[in-house]
């Protein structure tokens, strides 16, 4: 990217920050170390194929409306894959809009992530007021550098419309709380697929045995 093209980007998050937006709020079990091991687990979910549950726009919609359902928070920002580097999403919903129009609007915030390519560490460092709001989540395909995971505490890796997996920092959660939050988003998830027209609000999260 020259010069000029990395400065019209830039320009464009400037222009749509959002000042005093809190860092995501996640379910940690236990306070974040002084010298973080960057040690990452994993939990596989499987999907159910034939009610089209695996598709990026959709599992990302999802994923964000599990991690509202969980802060109360209505403004988040997570890392998205670009074309050769992590990228900001900043997205924003209404609990009373349907699944199907915010999965739409999610597709525009998507769109406009990758139509202004600023990395994510070059976006920090051009933007000293954001340092302090490290993003915590990504959602990526499998295939990325497992080193990357180092910097997230959360990560939601995709493959294909066979299963995912939550990539997580262990010495932040338990085991049990990933798991339950991965039987969250796949309670959500297959009933967004059966009624898309739900509130996001309404949407189930509990499974009948919770």
């Amino acid at each position: 990217m020259i010069a000029s093209e990395f400065e019209q980007h830039l320009s464009f998050w400037r222009a749509h920050w959002k000042q005093g937006h809190p860092e995501l709020v996640l379910p940690y079990d236990r306070a974040r170390p002084a010298l973080p091991s960057r040690l990452m687990q994993r939990h596989v979910l499987p999907l159910d194929r034939h009610v089209g549950q695996g598709d990026e726009l959709t599992l990302l919609a999802a994923f964000l409306v599990v991690l509202h359902r969980y802060s109360g928070q209505t403004d988040m920002r997570v890392a998205v894959p670009g074309e050769k580097a992590l990228l900001l999403l900043q997205a924003s919903l209404v609990a009373q809009q349907s699944f199907a129009d915010f999965r739409q609007a999610v597709g525009g915030y998507l769109a406009s992530s990758r139509s202004h390519p600023v990395p994510l560490d070059a976006l920090w460092q051009a933007m000293e007021e954001a340092l302090a709001m490290e993003v915590r989540v990504a959602i990526c395909p499998s295939g990325w550098p497992v080193s990357a995971w180092g910097q997230f505490d959360l990560v939601l890796e995709t493959e294909g419309n066979l299963a995912c997996t939550l990539v997580y920092a262990a010495e932040l959660f338990e085991a049990a709380t990933v798991q339950r939050l991965g039987a969250h988003l796949a309670t959500l998830l297959a009933h967004a697929a059966q009624a898309p027209h739900t509130r996001l609000d309404q949407l189930r999260l509990l499974s009948p045995a919770e």
